[in-house]
């Protein structure tokens, strides 16, 4: 992630104000120990001798007259002497101009226009140079330059509200450069929780292999502060299967029949399933007639397959708030997409006739939409340029789920539902890694993933324990949770 941010640096009117106010304050100490008269002092000029030079003495009320330079007062003139006041009197060297190291030796000057608040005047010269400012009612000089060169232009065209004049320098106001950017990331996950998972006493599938997906995310941020955001990623898509052949159909479902069709004096009894019959084991009448089936666990099937399959996507946009190049804020809406799909197929043959054929299958959709949260943080590491990253986002939605399960044997269905429902679910995501700039538009960065999915519908959440005609009907388990774990890697490029 790039943005803009300008650091505090130390305002240079603080160290000018200061020697100002030193300078000024010294020349009042200094008029401490110089000697006046009384009312003869106030009527007419007098010099006063010092270490053998003689300083004219002025009434304080002559001195606005007297502050500006003159007009052929050139660079390179010689050091003026300094200016002191004894009580409402200056004190200055004959035939130089008074307040020069104060007004302007010191503290420079606007070459034309006023520096003061109303745009005109001596006094207001020197309260802006005293105050460090040279500023016309707009906050700038509005006509001229700073008078030592250190600024080039007009300091009123440095920003809108106007640039400061800093001891000589023209500080234009902190800009910033809209931008935005694009961040291509592959993820590299697994859905976890499904290893060894089976319905069948004889094999079982493996676990879910990690799968790629692309992650895109593409950004603007026109005032470096707030900005918006979208994102995409996916689809994921986990597949797993497995099969054996000549094994017998023996599963983990157990079938409630009624006791009476295996000749039993109990009304009716739970047996363990076999969920392909054996057709030509049977018991023959002297006509030929089936009179009754010999099922065993133990007959073998000529092939069984299991196979497991889950999607995940995700798209989402949010509002973003930046905070320097530390952390990022975002707030928006998501949907997300989660379906998966179970099957076990028994078959005798070639199994085009029902009577060969068994079937287990499950399907489940889950399509949530809400609300979420989102904070991005940067710490920089010993190493330039390398920062560690931390990720998380928190979300609120409704789900809409639904789900259906079947059951067959034969031809006959022992169970079957199909339903659907709402409820409330949240995603939790939290990634960590490292980010590395290598340059001024271009990073990249890779870290680990952790997504945790809760209150939705699973295939294996749906499938039954128990069949038989006599067992009644049930609706959509969407109260399952699904946790993914992975890696990720991209760049980011800002333009």
């Amino acid at each position: 992630m790039n943005m803009n941010w300008f650091p505090r640096t130390t305002n240079p009117w603080h160290s000018a104000t200061a020697m100002r106010a030193m300078a000024l304050g010294t020349a009042i100490a200094s008029s401490a120990f110089l000697p006046y008269g009384g009312e003869a002092f106030g009527q007419q000029r007098q010099s006063l001798q010092h270490d053998g030079q003689s300083f004219t003495v002025v009434q304080a009320s002559e001195a606005l007259s007297m502050m500006s330079p003159p007009a052929t007062s050139k660079p390179g003139s010689p050091t003026q002497g300094p200016t002191i006041q004894a009580s409402n009197h200056l004190v200055t060297p004959p035939g130089e101009f008074p307040i020069q190291l104060v007004g302007h030796g010191l503290m420079g000057d606007c070459d034309e226009g006023a520096c003061d608040s109303t745009g005109s005047g001596a006094g207001g010269r020197l309260f802006g140079n005293l105050m460090g400012n040279r500023r016309s009612s707009s906050g700038a000089c509005s006509s001229g330059t700073c008078s030592n060169g250190a600024c080039s232009g007009n300091c009123s065209g440095a920003c809108s509200t106007g640039g400061n004049c800093y001891g000589g320098a023209c500080n234009a106001c902190p800009t910033c450069v809209p931008y935005r950017y694009a961040r291509v990331e592959a993820v590299y996950m697994r859905r976890e929780g499904l290893s060894n998972f089976t319905r069948s006493q004889n094999f079982a599938l493996d676990e879910y292999d990690f799968e790629w997906a692309p992650r895109v995310t593409i950004g603007s941020v026109p005032d470096c502060v707030n900005g918006t955001e979208v994102s995409f990623v996916g689809p994921l898509n986990w597949d797993m299967s497995n099969s054996i052949a000549n094994a017998t159909g023996q599963t983990l479902l157990s079938e409630l029949i009624p006791g009476v069709t295996i000749g039993s004096p109990i009304p009716e009894q739970t047996i363990g399933f076999t969920l392909l019959y054996d057709p030509e084991d049977v018991t023959l009448d002297v006509n030929g007639d089936i009179v009754a089936f010999n099922d065993s666990p133990l007959d073998a099937v000529d092939i069984q397959r299991q196979r497991y399959e889950s999607t995940y996507w995700s798209a989402e946009t949010s509002q973003t708030m930046m905070a320097w190049d530390i952390a990022k804020f975002s707030f928006g809406g998501r949907f997300i997409s989660f379906e998966e799909e179970y099957s076990y197929i028994a078959q005798n043959g070639n199994g085009a006739t029902p009577n060969l054929n068994g079937a287990i299958a499950s399907n489940t959709t889950n399509n949530l939409i809400g609300l979420q949260v989102g904070l991005d943080i940067f710490t920089p590491v010993f190493v330039q340029n390398l920062s560690s990253t931390l990720r998380a986002k928190a979300g609120g939605y409704w789900n809409m789920s639904e789900g259906s399960a079947v059951v067959t044997d034969q031809g006959e269905r022992l169970s079957g539902f199909s339903d659907e429902d709402g409820t409330l679910a949240a995603m939790f995501e939290i990634s960590s890694g490292l980010h590395y700039r290598l340059g001024e538009a271009l990073s990249i960065h890779g870290g680990s993933e952790f997504w945790y999915l809760t209150e939705v519908a699973t295939a294996e959440r749906q499938l039954p324990g128990l069949v038989g005609a006599r067992v009644g009907s049930r609706g959509v388990d969407n109260g399952d949770d699904v946790v993914f774990v992975g890696f990720s890697f991209g760049a980011t490029l800002q333009f």
